[in-house]
């Protein structure tokens, strides 16, 4: 039997939880912290992640030690959802 391994590349990243996003949970932030995260297909070196304070956070990527990131406000509460639009042109956040 001859076996093909695929190898595929991922079009977006939505779990926070992996050794190529472990900057994400830093000192201070707890697992449960973190709701959701993203990364496009078009911007590939950068993912976002929503916490449950309000805030979106854009790490390099990947980002297994690098704790640097930008921040940004605009909810009054936690945020549930990511989403890049279409084009990549918006990032569109939900909150809870």
């Amino acid at each position: 039997m001859n076996e093909k391994i695929i190898k595929s590349d991922w079009q977006t990243h939505t779990c926070p939880f992996t050794p190529q996003t472990r900057a994400i949970i830093s000192e201070g932030v707890e697992e449960k912290d973190i709701t959701c995260v993203a990364r496009g297909n078009r911007f590939r070196n950068v993912i976002v992640a929503g916490d449950r304070f309000s805030k979106i956070k854009l790490f390099n990527y990947p980002c297994p030690f690098n704790k640097i990131y930008n921040k940004y406000e605009g909810h009054s509460n936690s945020i549930t959802a990511l989403l890049f639009s279409p084009k990549e042109d918006y990032l569109i956040s939900i909150g809870g």
